[in-house]
Order: C-alpha cells, then structure tokens, then sequence
C-alpha cells in the first residue's frame, strides 16, 4: 500500500477539471467532426495456380488451348477483401454514375472472377453482379455499401512471369478523395503493431484516445478510493487500538502517582522524550546540568514565571520541567556524595512504559 501513497497527494479537483475538459472536448469534436465513407481494397492472398520451380522439357501446361508454360505465361489466384472501413453508410446516390465502378487488373488477363465471401446478406452475387469487362476490368453494381460490411473476391488470372498482375481500384465515391489499396498478404507472419495500434479512421483513433484518456482517469480515481478508505478503515483501527492501549495504561497506574505522571508526559510528547528521559536519568553527568538548569531557573521568579507562560511547552523546555516534577515527587534523590540518580521505581516504570510502547508498536 504505501507504492500507492501519491495517489492520496493527488488533487482530486485537477483529475475532475481534466474529466470534464476531456468530455467537453470529445463534445466539440463530436459537433464539428463530419463523418465521411471509407473503402478499402486488401489483397489478401496471392498463390500460383502452378508452382514449379525447375521446368520439364516433357511437362506440358495447357490452358484455353495454350501451352503456358512455353509462352512463359502464369495463371495466378487473387483474393481481395473490399470493405467500407468508414463512419457512414455508402448509399447508391454516393457512386459517380458516369464512371464504372469496381476493379481493373493490370499487366494480366482476367480469366473468371467470383464472390467468395461476404459478412452482409445483402453484398451476395445477385446483387453486386461482378462482371469481367474487356478482360481486364471486374465490372461492380454500384449497391448500398454499409459501414463495416466487406465482401471477398477470388481472381484467376493469366499474365506473363515476366510481369506481376498490380490491382487498381476504380470508381468514384462522395466523400472519398482516394480509395486505399493494402497488400496484407506480404505481411503475413509479420507483427504489424503500428498498423494494429493506429487502425481504423481519424475519428476512431480520436474517440480511442479520449475513452483511453477517461478510462485511465477512471481507473486512477478507483484505485485512490479504495486506497483512501483502505487507510481510514486502518487509521480507525489503529484509533480504536490505541484507545485500547491507552485505557489499559491508565487502568495499570491509577493508583501510581509516578506511572501517571509518566503516562501523561508520553501523551503529550510521545515515545521520543520518554526514551530521551531514559538517557537522562541514565547518565549521571546529563543528569546534573538538567537539573542545575532547572534550579537555576526555578530559582530566578520573573525567568520562571516567563518560560511557565511562553515556552514550558516546547518539548525540550517541558523535559527540564519534568525532571524538576520528579525531583520533587523524590523519584529522584541525591546520594551521599550529593549526586542525583533515578530510583529503582522510576528506572522500573520507565523500562515497563517503553516496552508496553514498542509492544503495541509491534502488534500494530
């Protein structure tokens, strides 16, 4: 618990403002931002329908009454994946009439062209009618294109090994300046992060950052509640203990004068000055100059009167007045020599309140 302790320093009020501007400006973009259509053309596969890395003199490829393989020719396999990655739908009225719509294919011949796929009933072949048009060119019905739909096309192609067939998107759509062309299938088995991290539109990665930004936010402000009443429920404990302790305490010297005296002093000035005490009255010559001071100024009526009014409190100050209350209580007395020294019974109270102390400090 205590790595967390900044989050109870944290200004709640700051996270609240920074919430709220959060909001306020998803808000704004919300009202200004202009949803705009988005498709995408992605080869997703290319393969040879033929994959033979050494020709045969004796091996014979024919295709429409073509020996390929001695005209150098390839038949070759492409599945594309178009998809309308936008915020909106794509309606009929949205495609440029006067132009085809779909895809050409260049340096190859078209042989045939089908659907293979597609997550919309409604994108099925009776309705997108894909045709091959002057062998090169697969002619699209120009449908309603809703967002996140996609539907697959699967290509046989026939083009020269000297030349790799390339996919050119055609048509014209409202709204969309170009249409991207992706080639994921060179990426196969590759970790694209960034094209994983910033995916989607611009609308998207902005709405992302914003739920991101809140959520963080969020998750800090969960975690500083539950670490805020985590410590109030212990500091009530550790209240509740210590009252325990300190009745006990008290119960254990009502009826000694000197372990009360003791007592009050460790509740006004704590463990520190009752082991500062200790030292004292275990060092004769520190002793002796404490209580000559307090003698001093017990002696002096307008200084002692001064420092009872203004600085008997400060702890230092209140230790050389304690050691003057023990003094007259005789708990501690002078010896022969006319030194002073701490009584079995001052010596004893002390070492029992020190380790009934360090006791309730241990079991805390």
């Amino acid at each position: 618990m205590p790595k967390l302790e900044y989050l109870k320093k944290l200004n709640w009020s700051i996270v609240g403002v920074i919430l709220a501007v959060g909001f306020g400006l998803f808000g704004i973009y919300s009202y200004f931002h202009k949803e705009k259509p988005k498709v995408v053309f992605e080869i997703t596969n290319e393969s040879d329908v033929f994959n033979i890395n050494k020709p045969l003199k004796e091996l014979v490829i024919s295709f429409q009454n073509e020996n390929i393989q001695e005209k150098n020719l390839n038949l070759r396999i492409l599945t594309i994946k178009i998809q309308n990655t936008g915020e909106i739908d794509i309606l009929q009225n949205y495609y440029d009439n006067s132009l085809k719509w779909g895809l050409e294919v260049k340096n190859g011949k078209i042989i045939e062209a089908r659907l293979v796929n597609s997550n919309s009933g409604y994108l099925n072949s009776e309705n997108l009618q894909p045709r091959i048009d002057e062998d090169v060119f697969i002619n699209l019905q120009k449908v309603i294109f809703e967002k996140d739909k996609y539907f697959i096309l699967e290509l046989l192609v026939l083009h020269s090994k000297e030349h790799t067939p390339t996919i050119i998107p055609k048509g014209k759509i409202a709204g969309i300046e170009n249409i991207s062309l992706l080639e994921s299938w060179k990426n196969q088995g590759k970790m694209r992060f960034l094209d994983e991290l910033f995916a989607g539109s611009f609308s998207i990665q902005i709405s992302r950052f914003i739920f991101y930004t809140l959520l963080t936010f969020a998750i800090i402000a969960i975690i500083g509640l539950i670490v805020e009443t985590t410590d109030k429920r212990k500091t009530a404990r550790y209240a509740a203990k210590r009252k325990q302790f300190k009745e006990r305490l008290i119960a254990d010297n009502i009826d000694n004068p000197l372990g009360q005296s003791l007592l009050n002093f460790y509740n006004k000035y704590g463990i520190d000055y009752i082991k500062q005490l200790l030292k004292i009255i275990s060092n004769q010559e520190k002793l002796i100059n404490i209580i000559e001071t307090f003698k001093l100024i017990e002696n002096n009526k307008e200084l002692y009167k001064y420092i009872k009014d203004n600085i008997a409190e400060s702890p230092n100050v209140a230790l050389i007045f304690f050691i003057g209350d023990l003094l007259n209580q005789k708990a501690i007395i002078f010896d022969n020599d006319n030194k002073p020294n701490a009584t079995q019974e001052l010596a004893s109270a002390l070492k029992k309140l020190l380790e009934s102390i360090r006791n309730f400090i241990a079991s805390s």
